[in-house]
């Protein structure tokens, strides 16, 4: 015999908050960050903005289980501090935040020997600066050296640089710059 019975209970069903996760949650301008979207709707374009500026690929899109990922070039130039990360679904709506900290450069140069005689040969080493600069200035007392030192021009990834330079040989003594 079959039943004519029928039971039913409400159930909750929570939905997934979507987010948007930066890694690293710090970094320096003209570095390359992760940006990673989950808990959107499967294909579902999504749009990426870094304090109201738009960042994301044209063509970004959540694959089936409802997550992207894309990398993201730090512009140079860009100003220190907290930054928001806004995300939104175009089709869903749904939307997620996070902040990411821009800092600064902190510049140092390291001169070896810290003394030394007119006509002699010194190390200029520099550290802080932005990967793969080809910009760096070299003075002594507010004169251009640049053209002068010897040794790569070119700051490695993790923004130093080392260079030789012969200190002219007319130079009298004192403390220079």
């Amino acid at each position: 015999s079959t039943s004519r019975f029928t039971a039913s209970k409400g159930y909750t069903v929570n939905q997934v908050a979507a987010e948007v996760i930066v890694v690293p949650s710090e970094s320096l301008p003209d570095s390359t960050v992760t940006i990673s979207l989950n808990g959107f709707a499967p294909g579902e374009k999504i749009s990426v903005w870094m304090d109201g500026a738009k960042i994301s690929p044209v063509d970004l899109a959540a694959d089936s289980t409802g997550s992207t990922s894309f990398q993201y070039k730090i512009p140079n130039g860009i100003k220190e501090g907290q930054k928001a990360v806004f995300s939104q679904g175009l089709t869903s709506g749904r939307t997620a935040a996070a902040t990411h900290i821009i800092g600064a450069y902190s510049p140092a140069v390291v001169i070896v020997p810290e003394e030394a005689k007119a006509g002699e040969n010194i190390t200029i080493s520099i550290s802080g600066y932005a990967p793969n600069d080809n910009s760096i200035k070299y003075y002594l007392n507010n004169n251009d050296i640049t053209s002068s030192v010897s040794g790569n021009i070119l700051t490695n990834e993790a923004g130093e640089l080392t260079v030789s330079y012969t200190l002219p040989v007319y130079l009298a003594g004192g403390i220079y710059t």
